[in-house]
């Protein structure tokens, strides 16, 4: 989280699909043990949420 702060803060539209992410990610870590299954269902959500706010 914090190694992305410095987009946030240039660009507000991430900060959203950051915390979509972010809270998948430690979600499904948390109920699968797996960082692998967790890290590419974060970034999944992120992307599908960026691509949704983009269009709206």
């Amino acid at each position: 989280m914090v190694s992305t702060l410095p987009d946030i803060l240039q660009e507000p539209q991430r900060s959203w699909p950051a915390l979509a992410g972010f809270l998948t990610l430690t979600a499904l870590f948390y109920r699968t043990r797996s960082i692998v299954m967790a890290t590419l269902s974060s970034a999944l959500v992120y992307g599908v949420v960026y691509k949704c706010l983009l269009t709206f």
